[in-house]
């Protein structure tokens, strides 16, 4: 089991929508999204917390 932080920018809204995103400053808001997988051999899974609205799970194969 493993826990993982990407981080980077998105593109954010402008005009009346611009305080929809923290931290949307010029049309540029930072962004982080936590994970946390594991790994069975080859076979790997992963749950991937989108902000408080989503959630993704991937899954793939290591060779």
């Amino acid at each position: 089991m493993y826990l993982k932080l990407t981080g980077g920018a998105i593109q954010g809204y402008r005009g009346k929508y611009r305080d929809k995103i923290p931290l949307n400053r010029f049309g540029v808001a930072p962004v982080i999204i936590p994970s946390v997988g594991t790994h069975y051999g080859p076979v790997a899974a992963e749950l991937v917390l989108l902000g408080f609205n989503a959630a993704m799970i991937t899954t793939g194969v290591r060779f």
